[in-house]
């Protein structure tokens, strides 16, 4: 269901969603509602719709006006769409408290055994401050965390320290490291 770069307020989101037919979302496994100019206030719309797309597996909201007042509608994202691989959220206004909100919503929704690849939850780029030391902290108080600090090994599909959530792109490398350094 691709609704990127179509410069949506929240209002012409809600609009659009509401038009499309259950029938209709059971077919989509990817919702892709980025480059627009959504906020806050339409998670709970985007929640609801995740909620009728019983196979998504990516939803792609970066290059937004998202907000921490929306990271709580995550948990139902998470609760509703247990097989999700891709949450990509890069490009908001996130603070630390939003990105640790919906951190915490993934660990405790998402299922603890048997998801067949780590949850890849970009959320780069947002208002969060020493992004590398609060990705260390997030892996400290969530173990299924890994900051993919092994960029070789880690990778969307597989976790070489057997997480269930990556967190790519906080911790960055070095100029000049190359591949993998």
């Amino acid at each position: 269901l691709n609704f990127a770069r179509r410069g949506l307020d929240d209002a012409a989101f809600g609009r659009l969603a509401k038009r499309e037919s259950d029938e209709e979302l059971r077919k989509y496994s990817v919702i892709d509602l980025s480059k627009n100019a959504l906020t806050s206030a339409c998670m709970r719309d985007v929640a609801v719709l995740c909620r009728r797309c019983p196979d998504l597996r990516i939803l792609k909201l970066f290059n937004n006006q998202l907000d921490d007042e929306g990271a709580d509608e995550f948990r139902d994202i998470f609760r509703d769409c247990p097989q999700i691989e891709e949450v990509h959220l890069s490009h908001n206004l996130f603070t630390h408290r939003g990105v640790e909100a919906i951190v915490a919503a993934a660990d405790g929704e998402l299922p603890k055994d048997g998801a067949p690849r780590p949850l890849w939850l970009r959320l780069e780029h947002n208002r969060v401050e020493r992004t590398e030391d609060f990705a260390r902290d997030i892996c400290r108080s969530f173990p299924s965390v890994c900051p993919r600090e092994d960029r070789t090994r880690c990778t969307p599909r597989a976790c070489v320290l057997r997480r269930r959530i990556h967190l790519p792109f906080f911790v960055e490398r070095q100029k000049g490291a190359g591949r993998g350094g």
